[in-house]
C-alpha cells in the first residue's frame, strides 16, 4: 500500500494487490494477481489487468485494454485505447469509452451522468425520465457507419438500479443500417481502346461497357448515355446495357481514323450520381479501293535500238 503516487516507466506487476493513496502511473502495463486500487487516477500506456477488480476514485486510462476479472469501478472516467472487459460490473460516474469491444459479464449501467460508448458505433445517455416515472435513454451514433461495410449491428443494452444490492436487466436492439446513394457508378477502366473495321454495317458490336456502384439498393438501376464525340451519329449505345455498336452511317478510316467517345454513366439514386467513361475507337481499313491510274491514255515512243531491261517510261 502506497500513501503517495506510484509511477513507473516499465510494467508494474504484483501478485498481490497494487494499491495507492494517490495516483498509479505506467509507461507500460499495470498487471496484478489481486485487485488493483487507488484514491487517485490508474493510467497506463500499456494494458491495465487484474485477477480481481479494478477500483478508481479517479479516472482509469490506458492505450492498452483494460480487462479484470472481477469488476470495473471509477468515480471518474473509464477509458481505453484498446477493448473494455470484465467478468464483473462495469461501473462509472464518468464516461466510458473505448476504440475496442466492451464486454462484461455484469451489469454496465445507464444510470450514469454521462454517455457510454457501445461497440465503437454508438453511445447510450440518460434523457430523463418519462411522465409514469420511468428512467429514458437514447443510442446515439458515434461514428459513421456504412451499410456496405455492414449492414446491421445486434447490441446489448443492460439497466441496472442504485440500490444497495444493485439490480439489472439486459435487451437485445437491433439496428439496421439504411442505404444512402453515396457511391459513384464507375466501370472497370477509365479508358477503353476498341477498334472496328470500316464501312460495317449498322449493329455491329464496338464495346460492351460494364458499370458497378456499390450502393446496397434492390431498385438500383444504371443508364448509359454518349455525351460528346460523336456528332455524326456514327455510333448508338444501349442505355441499360452499355452496349456500342455502329448505326446505318459508313465509318470511312481515309476520312476519320478514330472517333474519341464520352460516356457519361449515371445510377438512378437520390442525389443522382454520375462518372465519365472515354472510349478510344480506332477505325481499320478494309481493301474497298481499286488501284488507279493518273491517266486513261499514255503514249510514248521505243527507240529501235533499245536494249533488254532499258527504262522507257515512268
Amino acid at each position: 500500500m502506497s500513501k503517495g503516487t506510484i509511477t513507473s516507466r516499465c510494467t508494474i506487476a504484483s501478485s498481490g494487490t497494487i494499491a495507492s493513496s494517490g495516483n498509479i502511473a505506467s509507461s507500460g502495463a499495470i498487471a496484478s494477481s489481486g485487485a488493483i486500487a487507488s484514491s487517485g487516477a490508474i493510467a497506463s500506456s500499456g494494458a491495465i489487468a487484474s485477477s480481481s477488480a479494478i477500483v478508481s476514485s479517479g479516472a482509469i486510462a490506458s492505450s492498452g485494454a483494460i480487462s479484470s476479472s472481477g469488476s470495473i469501478a471509477s468515480s471518474g472516467a473509464i477509458a481505453s485505447s484498446g477493448a473494455i472487459a470484465s467478468s464483473g460490473a462495469i461501473a462509472s460516474s464518468g464516461a466510458i469509452a473505448s476504440s475496442g469491444p466492451i464486454a462484461c459479464s455484469g451489469a454496465i449501467p445507464i444510470a450514469s451522468d454521462r454517455a457510454i460508448a457501445i461497440a465503437n458505433i454508438g453511445t447510450i445517455d440518460n434523457s430523463g425520465t418519462t411522465a409514469e416515472g420511468n428512467y429514458r435513454s437514447a443510442i446515439r451514433t458515434a461514428a459513421i457507419l456504412d451499410v456496405e461495410s455492414k449492414p446491421f449491428y445486434w447490441l446489448t443494452t443492460c439497466a441496472q438500479d442504485q440500490a444497495v444490492v444493485p439490480l439489472h436487466s439486459c435487451v437485445q436492439v437491433f439496428v439496421k443500417i439504411q442505404n444512402e446513394n453515396d457511391n459513384v457508378p464507375l466501370t472497370e477502366n477509365a479508358v477503353y481502346y476498341p477498334s472496328v473495321p470500316e464501312s460495317s454495317p449498322a449493329g455491329v458490336k464496338v464495346l460492351q461497357l460494364i458499370a458497378e456502384d456499390r450502393d446496397d439498393d434492390p431498385l438500383q438501376r444504371i443508364t448509359y448515355r454518349i455525351t460528346s464525340g460523336n456528332p455524326e451519329g456514327f455510333f448508338a449505345i444501349n442505355t441499360t446495357s452499355g452496349l456500342i455498336t455502329t448505326t446505318a452511317r459508313k465509318l470511312d478510316r481515309e476520312n476519320q481514323p478514330e472517333h474519341i467517345l464520352e460516356v457519361m454513366i449515371m445510377d438512378n439514386g437520390m442525389p443522382q450520381l454520375s462518372s465519365t467513361t472515354r472510349v478510344v475507337v480506332a477505325v481499320e481499313d478494309i481493301n474497298d479501293h481499286s488501284p488507279e491510274f493518273d491517266q486513261k491514255f499514255y503514249k510514248f515512243q521505243i527507240p529501235a535500238n533499245a536494249v533488254v531491261d532499258q527504262s522507257l517510261f515512268q
